[in-house]
């Protein structure tokens, strides 16, 4: 699974990229909704983590942005982890496990992807 984390704050985003690629996830990390926009359409990626208050170009611009040019990769926005949906989460402090258990329990751990069928190997 190649995940792209696009977040302006440096220690939140090492964060989460350090517990991803713990669970042995390929992950980029970028600091301003301009590059991630493109990266994310450079379509390599299975999952989008996206904080929605960049700086400049927001979150919520480069949501609207990949999805009027056809990215249909899921694409989490970060407060989902730091306002308690996840269990455990607390504000501002989120085990990237939790973001590694979302993303299994949404079907694309498995490599599966949008229109593909998993294999039932």
């Amino acid at each position: 699974m190649k995940i792209l984390v696009i977040e302006d704050d440096p220690t939140v985003g090492q964060f989460v990229k350090r517990g991803l690629e713990e669970q042995r996830w390929g992950v980029d990390l970028v600091a301003n909704g301009e590059e991630g926009e493109r990266m994310a359409a450079s379509d390599a990626y299975d999952l989008v983590i996206l904080d929605l208050r960049l700086p400049g170009k927001s979150g919520i611009q480069v949501l609207h942005t990949l999805r009027a040019r056809g990215f249909e990769r899921p694409v989490l926005p970060d407060q989902a982890l730091s306002s308690g949906r996840i269990a455990g989460a607390r504000r501002g402090a989120v085990a990237p496990a939790e973001v590694a258990g979302l993303a299994h329990a949404s079907g694309w751990g498995s490599g599966a992807r949008p229109g593909r069928a998993r294999s039932a190997a």
